[in-house]
């Protein structure tokens, strides 16, 4: 009767919350998680893929023209833009013969919100 009760019950990794050992999961937007802890947490396929996409954005635009544009991007999309103006403003501030970067800048700046300042720093 016990085991036919059991076959019923969820597997207990069904339930909020549960992690191997026992242990509370950890959350990457705790603001505690800073320096290397954060680091540590963030997947050596992600600082490499951020570390390339950033030499890529560096090679094509250079430094200078790059943090423009990033701070521009943030700046645009924090002010909760459209899609269609964010675009056009980075038009502007990378002009069209660099506006292929676009996506690779927004990639980075989305890693750097998800994980930190960190990953591209």
């Amino acid at each position: 009767q016990d085991l036919e009760a059991a076959a019923h019950e969820p597997h207990p990794a069904a339930h909020p919350g549960y992690t191997r050992g026992g242990l509370p999961p950890l959350d990457n937007n705790d603001d505690r998680l800073v320096g290397s802890t954060r680091r540590s947490l963030v997947p050596p396929i992600i600082l490499d893929y951020a570390a390339r996409l950033k030499r890529r954005c560096l090679e094509g635009l250079g430094t200078e023209r790059f943090k423009m544009a990033r701070r521009s991007l943030i700046a645009t999309m924090e002010a909760n833009n459209e899609p269609d103006s964010v675009r056009s403003r980075m038009v502007d501030v990378l002009g069209l013969e660099w506006i292929g970067f676009l996506s690779m800048l927004d990639q980075l700046v989305h890693l750097e919100q998800r994980w930190g300042s960190i990953v591209i720093s």
